[in-house]
């Protein structure tokens, strides 16, 4: 009995220890679930087992990789089962190339509708293809694996694809100017734009491709087919497309109207009582329509060799230089005054750039003398009936003319007789006078038949520039000449007893001659000089310019060259200054101006700046430096 009890026992642990065993679940699945199939499918297995996996695609499916607790691209593949696993199939699409190629000009644009965008499309990815014919050309067909003049083409990529898209050059009726221009002037800058004419009437531009041909040379071919004028005349251009052509003409003129005038010109002074409206011309002559033609100016000591452009900057930069100083200098005893108010306000009203000007020969020169300095001057009547000057100054009150010039002479250094040639001579007196009421009051030769005459007097100043590349100076030189007609017109209408309230009381020249000393002196000498233009003097002489009258019980101070040039002057910016210009602005300032409140003899001297300013009704009205 005792041993069947045991044998019981034995039985019972047996079967208890064999359902103890440990088992693991594995899942499998496939990426994308269409992709493909994993075998053998999920289940459980014992600890420890190892499962073979395989990886079976679907049609236009391939095999990529393991994924989960399998990973790599062994196909089939064991796992081991030590725990619950999870392992998935990963499954791609075949990839077919669609290769393109171009025939003509033109290009195919390719949109992906289904799939991102690759090098090559998987299996199943539509495909839009846009052909994108360059200008003047169109889409003519599809050819290789597929034939169509589709367009667009919508194609399923499910195996490689060979295509060609092929663009064909349309055919042009005909060539047109779109922007054409009757004229254009030395230095101008230019491209024609030329349209072609499709069958269907549609249009591309030519203009790059077209060849250019100027008969007349007188026009200079730049890059890309832009232009420039280099001379005057009737250009005859021919213009070549293929086997297209059009004939054109255009005229080249000597001068440009400026429309837009420099920042620096464009704006008087602020609370200016009197309104100067002036003019400029600029003679910047040239052989290319790019660079300044240094056979024609020279300069003084060398070949300038610099570039219209950089003409135009320095010569803007010297007519500022000349305005700020006439309305800087109509301050009466601004000196040191940042407040002070102008009384006269340089308005430029017009700027002319002339590239070619008519001469004749100088008005101041005998025959005798040209034959041996020859020398010309502008012929300016034709100059003027150009510019339309009789309405400029009848019309619209221009007094002044600043005419800049390379003056050129056979006496400067840069001479050469090889390419220097009398027939380009050109110089221009310092200040010319034209008045219907006194003639020629001027500082230079004082001829009352080189200037066409009007209603109205105006004065032309003969600006020279052809140090403005050598020397500093050219600036305080123009400045100076000018000054020089102040001084005459302002003595002209002294009707003192021989002319004393100008000459002795004011400038201080002694009745019985020699230099101006003292007082306020002029142009060439400051009231401490010794000989002409001695504006650098450091010796200190005492003078009753800052508080001239003219019996002289102004408060007389200790004066020399570092009184005018630490005074307060501003310059404009790049405006070269020096002592002479310093010198002529202090004496400026000088003059009797607005609300002087001096007198001469018990009478009251009046604005002197309207006398100048004012020729004509000075003149018609006989005033003179004081109130009647």
């Amino acid at each position: 009995m005792k041993k069947i009890i045991n044998l019981l026992v034995i039985a019972i642990l047996s079967t208890s220890c064999s359902k103890e065993i440990l088992q693991h679940k594995l899942t499998v699945d496939a990426i994308p679930s269409n992709g493909g199939s994993v075998t053998p499918p999920s289940n459980s297995y014992e600890n420890g087992q190892s499962v073979n996996l395989l990886a079976t695609p679907a049609g236009e499916y391939v095999f990529k990789e393991w994924k989960g607790d399998l990973t790599g691209t062994l196909n089939p593949s064991t796992i081991i089962i030590d725990k619950d696993k999870q392992a998935s199939g990963v499954f791609e699409k075949r990839q077919y190339p669609l290769n393109l190629t171009i025939e003509g000009n033109g290009t195919v644009k390719e949109e992906i509708i289904a799939v991102a965008s690759q090098s090559q499309y998987p299996s199943g990815t539509t495909v839009r293809l846009t052909p994108q014919p360059l200008e003047g050309w169109e889409f003519s067909g599809w050819s290789g694996d597929i034939k169509s003049n589709d367009n667009p083409l919508t194609i399923t990529i499910k195996n490689a694809v060979n295509l060609k898209a092929s663009f064909v050059e349309k055919k042009i009726l005909s060539i047109q100017i779109e922007n054409s221009i009757d004229s254009i002037y030395v230095s101008q800058k230019f491209k024609l734009k030329i349209l072609g004419i499709f069958e269907d009437g549609s249009k591309t531009d030519l203009s790059n491709s077209v060849q250019i041909t100027y008969e007349n040379k007188l026009i200079n071919p730049l890059p890309d087919n832009f232009f420039v004028g280099v001379k005057t005349g009737i250009e005859k251009i021919k213009i070549i497309h293929k086997n297209k052509i059009i004939n054109t003409s255009l005229k080249v003129t000597s001068f440009e109207d400026v429309k837009i005038i420099d920042e620096k010109l464009n704006s008087t002074a602020l609370n200016t009582k009197l309104r100067v409206p002036v003019i400029i011309i600029n003679y910047i002559p040239t052989n290319d329509g790019i660079n300044l033609d240094n056979s024609r100016a020279p300069g003084v000591f060398r070949l300038p060799n610099k570039t219209i452009v950089d003409v135009k900057l320095a010569l803007n930069t010297l007519s500022s230089g000349i305005k700020f100083s006439a309305e800087e200098g109509s301050k009466f005893r601004g000196y040191n005054s940042k407040t002070a108010s102008s009384y006269v306000g340089i308005d430029v009203v017009k700027q002319f750039n002339f590239y070619e000007i008519p001469l004749q020969k100088a008005f101041f020169k005998s025959q005798q003398e040209y034959l041996t300095d020859p020398m010309n001057e502008p012929d300016y009547t034709k100059i003027f009936e150009m510019i339309n000057l009789k309405y400029l100054v009848e019309i619209m009150g221009v007094k002044e003319i600043w005419f800049n010039v390379s003056h050129f002479h056979k006496g400067l250094t840069t001479f050469d007789p090889k390419i220097h040639k009398p027939e380009n001579f050109v110089v221009l007196p310092e200040s010319n006078m034209s008045s219907p009421t006194t003639g020629d009051i001027s500082n230079s030769f004082r001829q009352n038949n080189d200037l066409p005459i009007f209603k109205n007097t105006y004065v032309v100043y003969g600006f020279n520039y052809n140090g403005a590349f050598d020397v500093i100076d050219f600036i305080p030189n123009n400045i100076h000449l000018r000054s020089h007609q102040i001084e005459v017109q302002i003595s002209y209408l002294d009707r003192s007893p021989e002319k004393e309230l100008w000459y002795n009381k004011f400038v201080g020249i002694p009745k019985s001659g020699g230099n101006p000393t003292g007082r306020c002196g002029n142009v060439h000498f400051p009231p401490n000089a010794v000989n002409d233009y001695d504006y650098n003097n450091l010796t200190y002489v005492n003078s009753d310019i800052e508080d001239w009258k003219p019996d002289g019980t102004g408060l007389f101070k200790k004066i020399n060259k570092n009184t005018w040039n630490n005074y307060y002057f501003n310059w404009p910016q790049n405006v070269f200054n020096d002592s002479q210009s310093n010198w002529l602005l202090y004496w400026y300032q000088s003059i009797p101006g607005q609300y002087n409140g001096l007198e001469y003899n018990g009478k009251k001297l009046v604005n002197w700046w309207d006398l100048f300013y004012n020729w004509d009704d000075s003149i018609k009205n006989k005033k003179t430096l004081w109130v009647e």
